[in-house]
């Protein structure tokens, strides 16, 4: 009687073949973690790097970052809201017409520019210009920048010929929205 393990050529093969894959497998996983710490390493230091360099830095001090959030609340209080345009050309009304606009679109701020021409001007509608030209000024967001007046001089009685104003409104919101017509 025999004693003692036996097997074949070729298990004891695939036994050895196993063992190498086994021994390759754990020696790439400890390569692989090593690499991963050193990483982490690598990035820690960076971070903590980083974190002195801007501690260090005297543009992000309290009255620095006070002061960047009080121009911040300026900026949103001029803002208009998204119908500003729609308050404005209900306020301007059916004499009033669009001449030239454009939009200047910053993302969730666009600023437009519009031309109004009053249509058949007279005289006798000065006061309800300038009370419009008033309120226009008053709408949040609103910014009269040009006003125009051209009256006929050579007749004995004055006409006004033109009646142009340039309102700019900054609006939050989108800005792909039609120009108002």
């Amino acid at each position: 009687m025999k004693r003692g393990f036996t097997c074949t050529r070729r298990f004891v093969a695939l036994a050895g073949l196993a063992t190498v894959a086994a021994a390759s497998a754990l020696a790439y996983r400890k390569e692989t973690a090593s690499g991963a710490l050193m990483r982490r390493e690598r990035l820690a230091a960076a971070e903590a790097n980083l974190i002195a360099q801007v501690s260090s830095s005297g543009d992000y001090s309290d009255s620095k970052l006070r002061q960047v959030r009080q121009e911040n609340e300026q900026f949103q209080s001029r803002l208009g809201p998204a119908d500003s345009l729609d308050q404005l050309n209900r306020l301007l009304g059916a004499r009033w017409s669009v001449d030239t606009s454009s939009v200047d679109d910053h993302e969730a701020f666009p600023t437009w520019s519009l031309t109004y021409r009053m249509k058949a001007p007279t005289v006798a509608d000065w006061r309800g210009i300038v009370q419009t030209v008033s309120e226009a000024e008053a709408l949040p967001g609103a910014q009269v920048t040009q006003f125009e007046m051209a009256t006929d001089a050579d007749s004995q009685r004055p006409n006004v010929e033109v009646v142009r104003i340039t309102i700019s409104v900054r609006t939050r919101g989108a800005a792909r929205k039609p120009i108002p017509q």
